[in-house]
């Protein structure tokens, strides 16, 4: 039917990369002009705000195809099959209503009102989703919706997870210590 369509904030990437940046410039800074205990003691936080920059702001997106929708956030993936979704909420962001349960997409801003009006322009993330989703119903592929396995398959990023472990205890030894 179509193409993988990805939806990603372009407002929380521009904050991805500022964030980034200026942990770069601390830590250069601290490099170059800091003895090495305080530059050892405050490495790990900034390093550790990089990274939670990285994942909250740059990592997160909503993939449409014609499988389903795929979620990713901050900690985990999620994906939904088509059969599997009942209802497609944009109220806040873009929520979507299934057979296993609610997913919100941490990647999809909330609706924007038109300044001066009381119109309300929906996410364009939940609008491509509902698109997709009438373009398999009107086709007819939905027609008889079976779900392939008793929950959502959700995969937890494991290798973030532990990355922002790792740093914190590093931070509170460094600061403890420090």
């Amino acid at each position: 039917m179509g193409e993988t369509t990805t939806y990603r904030s372009a407002f929380a990437r521009v904050l991805a990369v500022v964030t980034i940046a200026l942990c770069g410039v601390v830590l250069v800074s601290l490099a170059l002009t800091a003895d090495l205990e305080t530059t050892s003691r405050y490495a790990a936080p900034v390093i550790l705000l990089a990274l939670l920059a990285w994942v909250a702001y740059w990592r997160p997106r909503v993939e449409i195809s014609d499988g389903g929708i795929e979620i990713r956030n901050v900690w985990r993936t999620v994906e939904v099959p088509w059969p599997a979704l009942q209802e497609v909420d944009s109220r806040l962001g873009l929520r979507l209503v299934t057979a296993y349960g609610t997913y919100q997409a941490w990647a999809v801003p909330g609706p924007r009102r038109t300044r001066g009006t009381r119109e309300v322009q929906t996410p364009e993330a939940a609008a491509l989703v509902v698109a997709r989703w009438e373009a398999l119903r009107e086709a007819g592929y939905l027609d008889e919706p079976r779900l392939e396995r008793p929950r959502a398959r959700t995969r937890l990023h494991v290798v973030e997870l532990t990355a922002a472990a790792l740093l914190l205890a590093l931070s509170v030894v460094a600061l403890a210590v420090g």
